[in-house]
């Protein structure tokens, strides 16, 4: 059993099934082209469950096609009005920053929209901000305002038919979730949040899966039946 900290309300988690809705809503999005990007956005919210100033702060310098890493050691914060501050080494913790692998079928979406990004440069002049060349930027290569991307993310999730699911959080839980759920040891899921301690994991981003604590009392009645079948012969 996992006990949650007193006064902690419990956050919904953002289900296989939506994901792929709000994915799609995604793909809507970028197509039309009024939010460049939308689709590799929601993937690496998906796989990497970044927090909301991490992916703000992704740059292209974070990106090893390579080894099929990012790298987060920079991130995008909301100011007192709500304008975008960028820190620089300064993830919310030493844990935060770290190297997250992705999986070998985002390499052809990061490179398509790095080209997308070279357009928009091109397109700008030379007032574009370059440093750091952001992922997910305004189109003048500035630092997107946090809550602008909260906004458009709810936009998707509105689209997909999706309630009550907090627009990065809910997939920053559903991925750690599933990863226990699919048998991933909990200092890897940790590790992957940036989390100091795998406690702070347990208590506060693993949530049981619908379906599997019955899958997981089928499994062990099965267990038991054998062994009372082993003990029953002579």
């Amino acid at each position: 059993m996992i006990h949650r900290r007193p006064g902690k309300s419990k956050i919904k988690i953002m289900s296989e099934e939506q994901a792929v809705r709000v994915y799609q809503a995604a793909m809507r999005a970028d197509e039309s082209g009024k939010h460049p990007g939308m689709t590799l956005l929601v993937a690496l919210l998906m796989v990497c469950g970044m927090r909301r100033s991490e992916i703000l702060g992704l740059s292209f310098d974070a990106v090893n096609l390579d080894t099929e890493t990012v790298t987060i050691f920079r991130t995008v914060v909301a100011g007192e009005k709500g304008e975008p501050i960028t820190r620089d080494e300064r993830a919310k913790s030493e844990t935060s920053i770290r190297t997250i692998s992705v999986p070998s079928e985002f390499v052809p979406m990061i490179q398509k929209h790095r080209t997308v990004i070279n357009q928009m440069v091109l397109a700008w002049g030379k007032g574009y901000q370059r440093e750091p060349l952001l992922l997910f930027p305004t189109f003048g290569g500035a630092p997107l305002p946090p809550g602008v991307l909260t906004i458009r993310l709810r936009q998707l999730h509105r689209q997909a038919g999706v309630k009550g699911v907090a627009p990065t959080r809910g997939f920053r839980h559903g991925m750690a979730s599933a990863m226990v759920a699919g048998g991933i040891d909990i200092k890897t899921v940790s590790e992957r949040l940036g989390h100091s301690t795998t406690n702070f994991t347990l208590q506060t981003y693993v949530h049981a899966v619908n379906g599997r604590d019955k899958a997981a009392a089928d499994q062990l009645g099965k267990q038991f039946s054998a062994m009372m079948a082993a003990s029953d012969k002579p």
